[in-house]
């Protein structure tokens, strides 16, 4: 159970999760709604991933 509690977060489960949002629920702190990154994230979705598992990983900011 240790070792799962400690792993990595993946880029597939950061697609996942945006994937599974809905789309025109109300924006988050960006101001954009979820229907922005289905839409746009063959264009964002890389340095968004980047930059999500930077935080989740190694405590980026």
């Amino acid at each position: 159970m240790h070792d799962y509690l400690n792993m990595e977060f993946t880029a597939e489960e950061v697609f996942t999760s945006i994937k599974d949002m809905k789309s025109l629920a109300a924006p988050g702190p960006d101001g954009l709604p979820a229907k922005f990154y289905h839409t746009y994230w063959d264009i964002v979705g890389r340095d968004i991933t980047k930059e999500v598992l930077l935080v989740l990983n190694h405590g980026g900011n």
